[in-house]
């Protein structure tokens, strides 16, 4: 076992540092005992909540000390002069219309595969003044097609004063020379209109989805009524599980007295109802309960008798009300165990593994060291995006490109893409305040996304386009934490304050595991290092100050190394990732990822 490193001790307060707001770069400098760390988020807000809803409750701001080191004052507020508009650079230093703030430089943003040459936003591929890259001019006569000059339009575009142009893209010609689109819109099919992705239309200015807005119900303006909402285009009430509306109330007209086969349709003093039908008996091996046929070997409020009642996490299974175990788990002793990983369960209910052993694949095995070297050296680094907005958060491999992330708010780059060395590719901005992008095993695609503050998952369809993926369902959830995808045990996990949170495939709750000792060693239990967290080969890995900590199954430490070199930064320590084999962190927003192979 590699011998635990002490590490120099971060000068911090005593308390978590609360409701740290960037607002476009912005923070409100404050200290509040009983924050939650959720709070003290690199998220920007303009009033309202980063990203879905908030589930973290945050305590009263009071006043506090002066800017933390890598803030500035400005006007009495706390300000990232690398990022704030109103303050790019230095205080009182603003921004013109349209630019925004990038490394304390005012710069153009540049949309839609553009890019800044100069002080303007050009397409490369048609601009004849910078035809395949900036400066690069095309002769008298000539026209750009492709990113190359020459004397025709190729491509299927046409030559608009100079230009080859797409008339079906172009919102400057769009559908034939010198037609201009208004603000606000794009040219699709030669025809203006409002850009709408993800299978969403524009009604009334807004991009909708007119399969679930009760607003606009199957079209523009069909409105729901109170209490009913939108399916598929349709308005209703919200009955499932074979359910029926009646009166405003969801009911199983098989074995409802009072709407027995259909709405309104009562039984007599006595009856029960019994597959649609009135009648004195209850068939098919049912037993009458409260005026209910219902069967007592599998109902839950009546299981194995009437008024015999399963607990909320339990199920009715031939008369018995037993634990439901899902994610793989099965009911050893009372509880959900994995018996690949569980050492005293490993392989079956009460097969304990002895001292000194581990469960690894349902088998005991001696705990040896997980960590060969007490430390490594980065055996891949490639540079970070500089482009993209605010703090840098995790990488994710899909086994073709690499994709890293960043948070502090929805707007502007979000997501960047590299090849496979590493090299720089496109920046995007799918409109998500990142926590954490990952695939469902290392070298898979598609990439999956986690928002801030948000328990719905996001499945990237194409470069930068995300839809709703899983939907994690119970458990605690830290508002910042990372949320990653453990292949080993085909499981979701989040992790916050020493505590990891699990789900199924299908976001339901399978539990939590306490990492016992957490924070002890190496300023780990320090926001925003005690809220993310990786994962291979059965262990979880945590970051802090260059040292990197495996946890076992139970939630014991059981190794830890050196990642020599590794940043200790506010975006190294968001940044923990395993992706391609290796355990990633980055120096700083636009500095080197650095990728260490801490299982060789």
């Amino acid at each position: 076992m590699v011998k635990l490193m002490s590490r120099l001790q971060f000068q911090a307060t005593t308390h978590a540092l609360a409701a740290l707001t960037l607002a476009f770069g912005v923070t409100a400098c404050g200290d509040s005992e009983g924050t939650s760390s959720a709070t003290a988020a690199d998220t920007e807000t303009t009033g309202t909540t980063s990203d879905e809803s908030t589930t973290t409750t945050v305590g009263a701001t009071t006043a506090g000390p002066a800017c933390p080191p890598e803030l500035e004052e400005c006007a009495g507020q706390c300000v990232d002069v690398g990022f704030n508009p109103d303050n790019c650079g230095g205080c009182g230093v603003a921004c013109a219309d349209g630019e925004i703030c990038s490394d304390g430089v005012c710069g153009l943003q540049c949309f839609g595969g553009s890019t800044q040459c100069g002080d303007a936003c050009v397409d490369l591929q048609v601009d004849p003044a910078n035809c395949g890259g900036c400066g690069a001019q095309c002769e008298p006569g000539e026209s750009c097609s492709g990113g190359a000059c020459g004397s025709d339009c190729v491509g299927g575009t046409t030559e608009c004063d100079g230009l080859c142009v797409d008339t079906n893209l172009d919102p400057n010609n769009c559908g034939g020379c010198g037609t201009a689109c208004g603000p606000d819109e794009v040219c699709s099919g030669g025809a203006c209109g409002f850009e709408c992705i993800g299978g969403t239309v524009a009604c009334d200015g807004l991009c909708v989805d007119i399969n679930n807005d009760p607003n606009n119900c199957g079209i523009c303006g069909g409105t729901c009524a109170d209490g009913e909402v939108c399916v598929m285009g349709v308005c209703g009430f919200d009955c499932a599980g074979g359910t029926v509306e009646c009166d405003g109330l969801c009911v199983d007209t098989d074995v409802d007295p009072m709407n027995c086969g259909d709405c309104g349709v009562a039984c007599g003093p006595g009856e029960v109802c019994n597959a649609g039908v009135c009648g004195l008996e209850c068939g098919g091996g049912s037993l009458e309960c409260g005026g209910l046929c219902v069967d007592v070997d599998v109902d839950p409020m009546n299981c194995g008798g009437c008024g015999v009642a399963c607990e909320v996490d339990q199920v009715c299974n031939a008369g018995q009300c037993q634990l439901l175990c899902g994610g793989g788990t099965i009911e050893c002793a009372g509880m959900c165990v994995n018996t690949n990983y569980d050492p005293n369960h490993c392989g079956g209910c009460d097969m304990p593994c002895g001292d000194g052993e581990a469960c690894v694949d349902g088998m005991c095995e001696p705990l040896g060291e997980v960590f060969l070297l007490d430390d490594y050296d980065a055996s891949m680094n490639f540079t970070d995006s500089a482009q993209l907005s605010s703090t840098r958060m995790t990488l994710a491999w899909d086994g073709v490109e690499f994709w890293s992330s960043s948070g502090g708010g929805q707007a502007g780059n979000r997501l960047a893409r590299y090849n496979s060395n590493g090299v720089f590719q496109q920046n995007y901005a799918p409109g998500i305040d990142m926590r954490s992008v990952f695939v469902k095993g290392d070298g898979s695609m598609p990439v999956f996304a986690r928002g801030y503050n948000s328990p719905q998952l996001r499945e990237q369809t194409g470069p930068g386009v995300f839809i709703n993926a899983e939907l994690l369902q119970g458990g605690p959830l830290d508002a910042q934490s990372s949320v990653v995808y453990d292949a080993t045990r085909d499981e979701l996990i989040a992790f916050e304050g020493g505590t990891l949170t699990r789900w199924d495939q299908n976001g339901g709750n399978i539990g939590t595991i306490a990492f016992n000792g957490f924070g002890a060693l190496f300023n780990e239990d320090t926001y925003p290092q005690n809220r993310g967290v990786a994962t291979s080969s059965g262990y979880y890995f945590t970051y802090s100050e260059t040292n990197l900590s495996a946890w076992d199954e139970t939630g014991t430490r059981v190794d830890t190394t050196v990642l020599n070199g590794a940043g200790t930064s506010f975006d190294s320590h968001f940044s923990l990732s395993y992706a391609a084999g290796k355990v990633w962190v980055v120096d700083s927003a636009g500095g080197q990822w650095r990728g260490y192979n801490v299982g060789q």
